[in-house]
């Protein structure tokens, strides 16, 4: 049994020792809480500027980008454009001319 538990453990797993029995450590009693009100409230701020920090990248990334795309469109060479060619008609075509 000890050699599975030995196998188990060293493939990165952490099942204790059957004769091992661990006891959960209670944690210290302390009269003020892990976290407080202000913690709590300077976290938020810095995520708030944090998020508005991103907000501000984001839109510049944009703007490079737009600007980019404006002077890439002025570089190509531009094609003229061709005259659309009126529709053909057979039926209109041959209606002017004289029969040999």
């Amino acid at each position: 049994m000890r050699r599975i538990y030995l196998a188990i453990l060293l493939m990165g797993g952490c099942l204790p020792m059957p004769a091992q029995t661990a006891q959960a450590v209670p944690p210290a009693k302390t009269d003020k809480p892990a976290i407080t009100r202000q913690m709590l409230e300077q976290r938020l701020a810095e995520l708030k500027a944090g998020k508005e920090q991103a907000v501000a990248n984001v839109n510049a990334f944009e703007g490079a980008i737009q600007e980019c795309s404006h002077w890439l469109d002025l570089l190509e060479p531009q094609k003229p454009k061709a005259e659309p060619k009126p529709a053909s008609n057979p039926a209109i075509e041959g209606a002017g001319k004289k029969e040999e």
